[in-house]
Protein backbone atom coordinates (compact mmCIF):
# COMPACT_ATOMS: atom_id res chain seq x y z
CA UNK A 1 0.00 0.00 0.00
CA UNK A 2 1.43 3.34 -0.88
CA UNK A 3 2.36 5.64 1.97
CA UNK A 4 0.12 8.32 0.51
CA UNK A 5 -2.97 6.11 0.70
CA UNK A 6 -2.13 5.02 4.24
CA UNK A 7 -1.73 8.66 5.25
CA UNK A 8 -5.18 9.51 3.91
CA UNK A 9 -6.82 6.33 5.25
CA UNK A 10 -4.89 5.14 8.31
CA UNK A 11 -7.44 2.41 9.03
CA UNK A 12 -6.44 0.58 5.83
CA UNK A 13 -3.87 -2.16 6.30
CA UNK A 14 -2.27 -4.68 4.00
CA UNK A 15 -3.12 -8.36 4.21
CA UNK A 16 0.39 -8.95 5.49
CA UNK A 17 -0.10 -6.44 8.33
CA UNK A 18 -3.39 -8.09 9.27
CA UNK A 19 -1.84 -11.56 9.31
CA UNK A 20 1.09 -10.26 11.32
CA UNK A 21 -1.30 -8.81 13.90
CA UNK A 22 -3.16 -12.13 14.12
CA UNK A 23 0.09 -14.02 14.65
CA UNK A 24 1.19 -11.63 17.40
CA UNK A 25 -1.83 -12.46 19.58
CA UNK A 26 -2.28 -16.00 20.81
CA UNK A 27 -6.08 -15.78 21.15
CA UNK A 28 -6.50 -14.40 17.63
CA UNK A 29 -4.19 -17.02 16.16
CA UNK A 30 -5.95 -19.92 17.85
CA UNK A 31 -9.33 -18.67 16.62
CA UNK A 32 -7.98 -18.05 13.11
CA UNK A 33 -6.37 -21.51 12.94
CA UNK A 34 -9.59 -23.20 14.06
CA UNK A 35 -11.24 -22.12 10.81
CA UNK A 36 -11.05 -23.93 7.48
CA UNK A 37 -8.64 -22.49 4.91
CA UNK A 38 -11.53 -21.06 2.89
CA UNK A 39 -12.83 -19.23 5.95
CA UNK A 40 -9.37 -17.87 6.70
CA UNK A 41 -9.04 -16.55 3.15
CA UNK A 42 -12.46 -14.94 3.24
CA UNK A 43 -11.72 -13.28 6.59
CA UNK A 44 -8.40 -11.87 5.42
CA UNK A 45 -9.92 -10.69 2.15
CA UNK A 46 -12.84 -8.92 3.85
CA UNK A 47 -11.03 -7.72 6.97
CA UNK A 48 -7.79 -6.30 5.64
CA UNK A 49 -9.62 -3.00 5.29
CA UNK A 50 -10.15 -2.83 9.05
CA UNK A 51 -7.79 -1.69 11.71
CA UNK A 52 -6.27 -4.68 13.51
CA UNK A 53 -7.59 -3.07 16.71
CA UNK A 54 -11.10 -3.75 15.45
CA UNK A 55 -10.33 -7.47 15.53
CA UNK A 56 -9.50 -7.67 19.23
Amino acid sequence: MSNNLHTLFPFLHTREALLQEIHMHKHLLSQFESWQKEQQQEFVTCSHYLSPKALK
